[in-house]
């Protein structure tokens, strides 16, 4: 679902650089217009915006706080946008992070799956700090058909 968020980026005109694991899926995101990286952490030192799209919450720990990851060069102010389904547990570890870099974490899942995120149809349900809900807004509107504040992120609750 990710490649297709990404893609869906690129066509509404913004600068895509991507990481990913699987080097067909990067292959296919170049051609489609994206730039990519070889790390996770060189991914956020060049990066205002992050939109995190992965399987589970292992998978989200490593991409954040693995060897290469996210937090080993994240900028100040970053937005980093998860649009994972994980375990709340793991969200909000990850949130604590990410804050303590002096970043900005959003929970954002989302629902519609594989053709939604082909389409831009998704249906995001957004967790997070009120104050850049307005910019975060902005980006996945190009991926998505809803976006849906919930004002506190889900373990807030």
């Amino acid at each position: 679902m990710g490649g297709h968020m990404a893609k869906n980026l690129v066509k509404a005109g913004k600068d895509v650089v991507v990481y990913d694991v699987n080097d067909t899926s990067v292959q296919d995101l170049k051609s489609s217009g994206a730039g990519a990286c070889a790390t996770p952490s060189e991914l956020a030192a060049c990066s205002d915006v992050i939109v995190t799209m992965v399987p589970s919450s292992p998978h989200i720990q490593e991409v954040f706080t693995g060897s290469n990851g996210l937090l080993k060069s994240l900028k100040p102010g970053t937005l980093c946008i998860d649009s994972s389904t994980i375990d709340p547990t793991v969200s909000k570890d990850i949130d604590s992070a990410v804050r303590a870099a002096g970043a900005h974490f959003y929970d954002a899942p989302v629902s519609g799956g594989v053709v939604a995120a082909e389409n831009g149809m998704l249906t995001f349900m957004v967790g997070g700090d009120a104050d850049k809900f307005d910019e975060v807004k902005s980006y996945l509107d190009h991926m998505g058909a809803n976006v849906i504040t919930v004002a506190l992120m889900v373990t807030d609750l």
